[in-house]
């Protein structure tokens, strides 16, 4: 019999020695597999062998009751005196054939690696899966092995078999796990991907764990997804990511943006569940950038007060937020003046140097002056109709060669069909409604619903997609507002109902809805 292919979503490893004063380790154990934990391993040290068994008895009845496998650290004996799924070994321990011998063909075997030359042995020993770290230093094992950090811990993955699941250890929190995921995945293969995190004290010590479980797994499941598209619909995908930002409590969105829409701006903003703050001082960005740890910032160039004057405000709000916050720019009638143009590019330019925290949208005829191409603009209205399949893919390869020179920023180019790329993946978006461009100020807010939904992004390590779920989320609400009968009498009617739609609840049968579209450019 093949052994089981376990579940390393959530990986709990204990040390009881961290629990909040008056909890025991079994109350523990059940909370955090309530918050979605997927796997246990024992790891308790000091116990003595008749201790261990008592205790690993007492846990494994709970991982049974609940669904959820549990090994045992190191102790081959304990695991079978236990009766639990397997164990976890260092290279200390027992090696992984003997192991498998005692435990039989069905027991989960689990291995530890810290460099190559380990990974090479592990992959001559055939556990079931790879425990890869540590990541980060961590007191919970003061022996442990020099840290791999990202880059290490990335090269590592480079070398581990696609059909063989790993996770991260280490040092791994709430703050930095949905780094972690994000830096895992390769370069080159997204089969070389982490199947998981493994944590210890950010549950260990949590007085809430079932909350902390939830919290954490929420960062770690959609980048999973992202490896395995096979396992999940893109309709199940973004759906996660539109609730999830509203779960984790409402970001902060700082907008710089033109006069004529702060009070759309404000209202969308708040609709959706995040927390809008108009500031144009400078004194107060540093402030402002580091108010929690769910800032975005909105840069929209409509009010434009010429290259200098703008250019001050905008260069200095980027600096201030260049420390993990998204950035949003809307170059709002980039190709309409000299002026403007060269501006929007000089933006452009100094979000190249932040890469992945960039997002730049606009109407067609702004992303293509962004991109060089020779566009005459009347005012801030678009340039063109991006209709047709073969406009549309003559598009979509200068959205997404714009996004490759950006170094990695998504880009944004709205119109009939919207066309949002990285530069390695590109999407063809088709909801919406015609009556969007009778209201003012209806194209720059949802630079707000994507500064806000992005925080999905930065939990679940792909900001395309998050992008790709605000604008088809955005998108589809001025669709419903504009057909739902009653049907609004005008515009004006349209634009209270649009708003109304987007402060709902979103579900399933909504992100149904949504028409998506990857193409290959």
């Amino acid at each position: 019999m093949a052994p089981p292919n376990p579940d390393l979503t959530l990986y709990l490893v204990t040390d009881s020695s961290l629990l909040p004063p008056g909890t025991t380790l079994p109350e523990h154990v059940r909370a955090s597999i309530n918050g979605g934990v997927t796997i246990v391993q024992l790891r308790e040290k000091k116990l003595s062998t008749a201790a261990f068994i008592s205790l690993g008895k007492q846990v494994h009845a709970i991982t049974k009751e609940l669904g959820v496998p549990l090994l045992i650290n190191d102790r081959v004996d304990v695991s079978l005196a236990v009766g639990c799924e397997g164990v976890h070994v260092g290279w200390d321990d027992m090696d992984c054939q003997t192991a498998r011998k005692i435990l039989g063909p069905d027991a989960i075997i689990g291995l530890s690696v810290s460099n190559k030359e380990q990974l090479a042995k592990a992959l001559e020993a055939g556990p079931t899966y790879l425990g890869v770290g540590p990541v980060y230093a961590t007191p919970t094992k003061p022996d442990h092995n020099t840290p791999l950090g990202l880059d290490g811990l990335q090269q590592l993955l480079q070398h581990i078999p696609a059909n063989l699941p790993c996770c991260a250890i280490g040092g791994i929190n709430a703050q930095n796990a949905g780094t972690v995921m994000n830096a895992s995945r390769s370069k080159t293969s997204p089969a070389s991907s982490l199947n998981g995190l493994a944590i210890v004290s950010a549950i260990m010590a949590s007085p809430e764990p079932a909350k902390t479980c939830k919290s954490l797994k929420s960062l770690i499941v959609p980048s999973i997804l992202y490896k395995n598209p096979q396992k999940v619909n893109l309709t199940s995908y973004l759906l996660q990511m539109l609730r999830n930002f509203r779960e984790n409590g409402p970001p902060l969105i700082h907008h710089i943006t033109n006069n004529v829409s702060k009070t759309l701006h404000a209202n969308v903003t708040l609709a959706i569940g995040a927390s809008p703050i108009m500031s144009e001082n400078e004194s107060e960005f540093q402030d402002l950038a580091r108010l929690g740890n769910s800032v975005s910032l909105v840069l929209n160039m409509g009010t434009f007060l010429g290259e200098e004057a703008t250019k001050d405000l905008f260069i200095n709000a980027i600096k201030a937020h260049n420390c993990g916050n998204y950035i949003v720019f809307d170059p709002v009638g980039a190709g309409a003046t000299e002026s403007r143009r060269n501006f929007a590019r000089t933006i452009k330019e100094a979000g190249a140097t932040l890469g992945n925290s960039m997002i730049i949208k606009g109407n067609e005829g702004e992303i293509l002056t962004l991109a060089g191409e020779n566009v005459s603009m009347r005012g801030v209205d678009g340039a063109g109709a991006n209709s047709g399949r073969e406009r549309e893919r003559e598009l979509a390869a200068i959205v997404s060669k714009l996004a490759k020179d950006c170094r990695g920023s998504t880009i944004v180019m709205t119109g009939p069909t919207d066309i949002i790329s990285d530069g390695v993946k590109t999407f063809l978006l088709r909801n919406g409604d015609p009556i969007q461009t009778m209201v003012t100020g209806i194209g720059c807010v949802l630079s707000s619903v994507i500064a806000a939904i992005l925080w999905s992004s930065k939990s679940f390590s792909d900001k395309l997609l998050a992008t790709v779920a605000a604008v088809s989320f955005f998108n589809l609400s001025a669709e419903l507002a504009a057909n739902t009968e009653p049907r609004p009498a005008g515009p004006a009617s349209w634009a209270i109902r649009f708003v109304d739609m987007l402060s709902k609840e979103p579900t399933e049968d909504l992100v149904r809805q949504f028409r998506i579209e990857e193409i290959k450019v």
